[in-house]
């Protein structure tokens, strides 16, 4: 006969404090975390995922696994309005940015064919902008990146998580 030993560790259990919930249900911290809440009695209760899992709404898995744990990606045309924002309490985290022009079919385009037009300074200002919050706006326009390629129609690209 084989035995088998079945061990649930839970680490970092703390009061997590809000509206009431159902007893033995679990709720997502956000999208992308390895944290959950447990739910007790009416408290919900952090829990933490081990190292290297995400919450995926059920279990902790990997994050390969996890719907909605993917890199994300956002492009508007130079002088448009950029919206970024996470569900469930989730925190951005961008990727890689950039203004300018590395594609032929991306948004129109005024002057020469050319596809190596980077602003240096697009993974900063928009990290910047943007990192840590729930939601954000970031415009691509000359006047906050700069002109990398002057007479050449730009588009600004951004890449990230939430977390």
């Amino acid at each position: 006969m084989s035995l088998f030993l079945f061990l649930v560790i839970v680490t970092n259990a703390v009061f997590a404090s809000g509206s009431s919930c159902t007893h033995g249900q679990y709720y997502p911290v956000s999208d992308c975390s390895g944290s959950y809440y447990h739910c007790s009695h009416g408290t919900k209760y952090l829990m933490q995922c081990p190292a290297t899992l995400k919450w995926d709404g059920s279990v902790c898995n990997y994050e390969a696994q996890v719907s909605g744990c993917q890199e994300k990606t956002n492009t508007i045309c130079e002088r448009d309005v950029m919206e970024l924002s996470c569900e469930h309490e989730g925190k951005l985290d961008i990727i890689n940015a950039n203004y300018g022009r590395t594609e032929t079919n991306q948004c129109p385009n005024y002057g020469a064919d050319t596809t190596d037009c980077m602003a240096s300074n697009s993974l900063q200002i928009v990290s910047t902008e943007c990192n840590g919050k729930s939601s954000c706006q970031v415009s691509a326009k000359n006047s906050v990146f700069g002109d990398p390629c002057v007479s050449i129609g730009k588009y600004l690209h951004v890449t990230y998580v939430c977390k």
